[in-house]
C-alpha cells in the first residue's frame, strides 16, 4: 500500500497565498530571490516591516559593540560601543540638553583623578571636596566676582603653624580666645590713636616703675626748683609713698633733700638742707636758690 503524505506547504485556493504549515518551510536556494515589489509589504507576526531594504541592509556587517561606518550601531553585551562620532551631543530625558563642550574640553576629564590636581586636566574634587594642590595666578574670595586676595603665598604661609594666643617666630600673631598673646617683642612701642605716641622708657626702666607696686596704684614723677621748702602737686589723688634726690651736685648750702607728705592730699613737700656750721653737721634749711630736686610719688 502506498504511504500517504500530508503537504506542509500549500498553495491556497485561488493561488492568492502560499502557506507553510507547522513544521514546513519555504527555502530560497542559492541564486534565488524573494522580491517584495513597490506597493507590496513584508510582515512579521502580522506587523508590516516599514524599513526599506537599504535601511535593513545597514544591519548587515555591523558588529556588536563596534562602530562600523555606514552601518547600524549595535551595542555590545555591556551596552557598550567602542566609539561614536556625533556632530552634537544631547544629554537628559526627552529632547535633552545640548552638550556645548568640545571634544578637547571633554577630554580634559580623561585621566583626571578625584582629589588630585593633574596638569592639563580638569580638577575633580575628592570625596571630602578636597584637592591636593591648586596653583593660581590670582585668588578671589566671596560672592559674585569676589575680592582679590592680594597677599602672596609667602605671606599667607605665615598663618601656617601659628598658634592662637602664642607668639611663634616668623609666623603671624593670632590672638587667643581672650584677645591674649603670651609675649610680644617690640623694637618700639606706641600707644594712643592714629600714629600713637612712642613710649621712650626702656623695658628695664618700666619694670623698675611697676616692680613691687600694689595693684591699682599709680606713679608720678617730676623735677622742681626748690629754695628751702616747696609744696608740689603730684597730680595724684592721694600719695602713699614718695622719694626725692638732688638733681645737681651737693654744695655747702644744699647738701641734702627730704620729701614728706603734708596735710593736703596729692601734694608732697620738698626741703633742701645744709650743715649748721663747718664743724656741725646738724641739718638746717638750705639757702641755695632754686636747687634742682627730682621727686617720685606713688599713690592713687
Amino acid at each position: 500500500m502506498a504511504k500517504a503524505y500530508q503537504a506542509k506547504v500549500t498553495l491556497m485556493e485561488g493561488a492568492a497565498e502560499l502557506r507553510a504549515q507547522s513544521g514546513g518551510k519555504i527555502t530560497v536556494q542559492s541564486g534565488g530571490t524573494i522580491d517584495v515589489e513597490s506597493g507590496g509589504a513584508l510582515k512579521i507576526a502580522g506587523t508590516t516591516v516599514s524599513a526599506t531594504a537599504a535601511e535593513l541592509n545597514k544591519l548587515n556587517a555591523s558588529t556588536a559593540g563596534t562602530a562600523v561606518a555606514s552601518k547600524a550601531l549595535v551595542l555590545g553585551t555591556n551596552k557598550d560601543v567602542d566609539e561614536i562620532h556625533v556632530a552634537t551631543l544631547y544629554l537628559g530625558t526627552t529632547a535633552g540638553t545640548a552638550c556645548t563642550a568640545t571634544a578637547t574640553e571633554l577630554n580634559q576629564l580623561h585621566a583626571s583623578t578625584a582629589g588630585t590636581a593633574v596638569a592639563s586636566k580638569a580638577a575633580v574634587l575628592g570625596a571630602n571636596k578636597n584637592l591636593d594642590e591648586l596653583h593660581l595666578a590670582a585668588l578671589y574670595l566671596g560672592a559674585d566676582a569676589g575680592t582679590a586676595v592680594s597677599a602672596t603665598a609667602a605671606e599667607l604661609n605665615k598663618l601656617n603653624a601659628s598658634t592662637a594666643g602664642v607668639a611663634v617666630a616668623s609666623k603671624a600673631a593670632v590672638l587667643g580666645a581672650n584677645k591674649n598673646l603670651d609675649e610680644l617683642h617690640l623694637a618700639a612701642l606706641y600707644l594712643g590713636a592714629d600714629a600713637g605716641t612712642a613710649i621712650s622708657p626702656t623695658a628695664a626702666q618700666i619694670n623698675v616703675l611697676v616692680q613691687g607696686t600694689t595693684a591699682g596704684l599709680k606713679l608720678a614723677r617730676g623735677t622742681a626748683a626748690v629754695t628751702g621748702t616747696l609744696d608740689v602737686n603730684t597730680g595724684l589723688a592721694t600719695v602713699v609713698a614718695a622719694a626725692a634726690t638732688l638733681g645737681q651736685d651737693p654744695t655747702i648750702t644744699c647738701a641734702w633733700v627730704s620729701i614728706a607728705r603734708p596735710g593736703t592730699a596729692g601734694y608732697v613737700t620738698l626741703k633742701t638742707w645744709q650743715p649748721t656750721a663747718t664743724n656741725n653737721v646738724t641739718p638746717t634749711a638750705g639757702t641755695t636758690t632754686s636747687a634742682v630736686v627730682e621727686w617720685l610719688a606713688v599713690g592713687t
